[in-house]
């Protein structure tokens, strides 16, 4: 069993994240509208600085993951098995945005909503971790390469040897690019 310490601070906020997470849920708004909602929560309710918090999506939640962090510099962004778009992802010959793409990087009050993740992550200020399986057969691994290669702040990613994006720690790292 492993023992972690906790700060007094620390351990509010990790009591304080579920509230905030049900929140959310509770929200009749879309998810890039709910995912703000925390961040601000963290800032201004729990004076949590933006040098303290660490972004990270996962598959389908990278989408909103980088859409926040082209917009807010934080810590640190951990894109795991990002996507470059619901198209892309459906039809890996895709090489423009289109509208009408399942996942595109939306802000609901923009006026450019069809920007896509593999657009938008060279907006991303803070250093990104890219985390993909070479051999994941739900999002291509060209699709965190194609991330990686992007990001003007990628710091070295972690590519692991597994067939999908929940390697469950059993996972063996196989190369950096």
């Amino acid at each position: 069993m492993v023992s972690i310490e906790l700060s007094p601070f620390e351990a509010e906020l990790m009591a304080a994240l579920p509230r905030l997470f049900d929140l959310c849920m509770l929200l009749d708004t879309s998810t890039f509208l709910k995912i703000p909602a925390v961040l601000y929560a963290l800032l201004f309710r729990y004076g949590v600085s933006p040098e303290n918090i660490i972004l990270y999506g996962q598959s389908i939640g990278t989408v909103p993951t980088v859409d926040l962090a082209s917009r807010y510099e934080c810590a640190a962004v951990i894109l795991h098995s990002p996507l470059m778009s619901g198209l892309r992802v459906a039809f890996p010959d895709t090489r423009k945005t289109y509208c009408f793409d399942a996942f595109p990087s939306i802000v609901a009050h923009s006026s450019s909503s069809t920007q896509e993740n593999i657009d938008k992550i060279s907006k991303v200020t803070s250093p990104v971790l890219v985390i993909h399986g070479t051999e994941d057969e739900v999002i291509d691994f060209s699709h965190g390469l194609a991330m990686y290669e992007r990001c003007p702040r990628a710091v070295e990613p972690l590519w692991y040897s597994s067939v999908n994006e929940n390697p469950e720690y059993e996972f063996s790292i196989v190369s950096s690019i």
